[in-house]
């Protein structure tokens, strides 16, 4: 009499291949049967984070947004009133001068383009521009129009750290951006302490008691006159970039 013990073996053997072959599959490739069971937390994180977006995407430089723009920047009144009046200036003496030479004189137009132009949360005019319009002579300080040069890309953003900056202080993860975390973040650069920002330290920290700008002006007296200067230059310049025909209209 035939025995079919040995064939009954074997297919058993091979069925339970093929289902530990199925389960295998469907765990690394299809998440599971239920398709969940294979999906990392850091990719969870990552979708999370692609979906914070810049609270001043759409942003608009113009003469009539400039002080909504000042406020959204976080700057208090009396920064105001000083950018406004650094403007005024520019406008009454020196706007010929910053379109025509400063502007359309720059060497590199595509990363001029770039810096001022250019709308999403990689690249953002308000930090960009840090690196055309801060020089690195006796420290980080907003360029001299008097004896400015065309703009041009300064080579210290080499190594600041000026997007990780933007990308803490502006799109943090749980969407809880503060109102004055432009003024903090350039600050923050224009004073060379992108570290203590991203470590999360005092000022610049996340803590109630740990975020403060009358903390940062009372440690370095000197940040309001630097601020008031970048963003008063900062404004006009985009002013004149996003004008009707001009390098952002194009």
């Amino acid at each position: 009499m035939t025995s079919y013990r040995p064939l009954l073996a074997i297919l058993a053997a091979i069925s339970a291949m093929l289902v530990a072959c199925t389960l295998i599959y469907t765990t690394e490739f299809t998440g599971g049967v239920g398709g969940w069971l294979n999906i990392p937390r850091d990719t969870e994180n990552a979708a999370i984070r692609s979906e914070v977006q810049d609270k001043l995407l759409d942003m608009i430089y113009t003469k009539e947004n400039r002080e909504d723009n000042l406020k959204a920047f976080g700057l208090s009144d009396s920064m105001i009133r000083r950018t406004m009046a650094d403007i005024t200036n520019y406008e009454r003496n020196h706007l010929q001068r910053m379109e025509e030479s400063l502007i359309e004189e720059a060497p590199d137009m595509d990363q001029v383009y770039a810096a001022f132009c250019s709308r999403s949360n990689a690249r953002r005019p308000r930090y960009e521009a840090l690196k055309f319009l801060v020089d690195e002579d006796n420290g980080r300080r907003p360029i001299n129009i008097d004896r400015a040069q065309p703009l041009n890309y300064f080579e210290w953003a080499d190594t600041a750290r000026i997007d990780a900056v933007y990308r803490m202080l502006e799109l943090p993860t749980d969407g809880n951006r503060r109102d004055d975390a432009t003024l903090m973040g350039v600050a923050a650069i224009l004073l060379a302490q992108e570290g203590v920002v991203i470590d999360g330290d005092a000022p610049w920290g996340r803590g109630v008691h740990k975020w403060s700008w009358e903390d940062v002006e009372a440690k370095y007296p000197y940040v309001d006159d630097r601020a008031v200067a970048y963003f008063a230059l900062l404004h006009v310049f985009s002013e004149l970039m996003h004008k009707e025909g001009a390098l952002c209209d194009q």
